[in-house]
């Protein structure tokens, strides 16, 4: 046979040293939640446990106890993390997520910015929302809030004017000039992430409700108006009601049947179901907020009123000033645009 001695060694791709990266990053958000995730569920059960003794022992009937508050939005605030046996290796992670976050927070933004296939996405996704709850859980506000702006902005689409694409700036725009930008299955799966986020750390999320709520607001519309694109295209055709049928494993809610509904739509494709799904979604997490606990339903409805008033120009004042998010004050013109202007 006739064979070379040394065989050259295949070349490395360039992309690899990204590829490598955005491992090792994953890897950090991952082994820190899979360390912190398993001990804060034990807390909980055993949280949960000794409320059902209580409850059964006392021959009075407590309203709070009698909700399932710890397994819908657990406040893991009032987890005596600092008391476990593992209180030493806690504060070794809680220093290490503080010092890491603005790298990963980084590193993040890259990659969610980047072109990256479905399973990469979803692994970046995923370590994403293991970090931002890590850091919820060990209380560290400011990085929490920061993934959580950060997420915020990709489950919304960049908004451009007409002029904007054509690459000339101007100071001003007028309904006309502005589209309905298009969200995108990547601004879908952001969103369903924000939702597992946000009932996870629901009950320790106070003012930053606000900014979920808003985008949210957003999200929803530009949703429904996606399937009336769908609708004027003859993809979709106006029925009775619908029902949806709630996955109890993964929190969302899933059509009952193959042509699902919503507010008389009905959509016969796989795309618009996974829409309808997340509008269906959307609803179920206001749906939950009954189990939160006083002061974080004082602090959910509070993020209510601040948005209404907002959206209406109704004067409204919390004494803590407005934190509308920069990226959500362009697309809140298109709707009231485009609503203003609507017959």
């Amino acid at each position: 046979m006739d064979q070379l001695d040394k065989a050259d060694p295949p070349p490395i791709p360039e992309t690899y040293i990204y590829y490598l990266s955005l491992v090792c990053v994953n890897s950090i958000a991952d082994g820190l939640a899979s360390y912190v995730f398993p001990i804060v569920s034990q807390l909980l059960h055993e949280q949960q446990r000794l409320a059902h003794e209580q409850k059964d022992g006392s021959e009075i009937t407590d309203s709070a106890l009698s909700r399932p508050t710890l397994s819908v939005f657990p406040n893991t605030n009032s987890l005596a993390l600092s008391k476990t046996k593992e209180a030493d290796d806690i504060t070794l992670v809680t220093a290490m997520a503080e010092s890491a976050w603005p790298g990963l927070l980084a590193a993040f933004s890259y990659f969610l910015g980047a072109n990256l296939d479905e399973e990469l996405f979803h692994n970046v996704m995923r370590a994403y929302q293991n970090f931002t709850s890590v850091c919820g859980i060990l209380q560290l506000l400011i990085p929490r809030d920061a993934f959580l702006t950060a997420l915020c902005k990709n489950c919304l689409p960049v908004l451009q004017t007409l002029d904007q694409r054509s690459g000339i700036h101007v100071g001003s725009s007028t309904p006309q000039e502005i589209t309905i930008p298009n969200i995108t299955e990547k601004n879908m799966y952001c969103l369903r992430i924000l939702l597992n986020v946000a009932q996870y750390l629901g009950g320790t999320l106070f003012d930053s409700w606000y900014l979920i709520l808003e985008t949210m607001q957003q999200a929803e519309y530009l949703l429904k108006a996606r399937l009336q694109r769908g609708t004027s295209s003859g993809q979709l055709k106006r029925t009775g009601t619908g029902n949806f049928v709630s996955n109890q494993q993964g929190g969302s809610q899933r059509p009952a049947t193959s042509t699902t509904e919503y507010n008389g739509a009905v959509a016969g494709s796989h795309q618009d179901a996974d829409v309808l799904a997340l509008l269906a979604s959307f609803k179920q997490l206001f749906d939950l907020t009954t189990h939160l606990d006083p002061s974080s339903f004082r602090s959910f409805t509070r993020a209510l009123c601040k948005l209404g008033a907002a959206g209406s120009g109704l004067p409204y004042s919390d004494g803590k000033g407005s934190t509308t998010a920069p990226f959500l004050k362009g697309l809140r013109h298109v709707n009231v645009s485009v609503r203003t202007n609507s017959p």
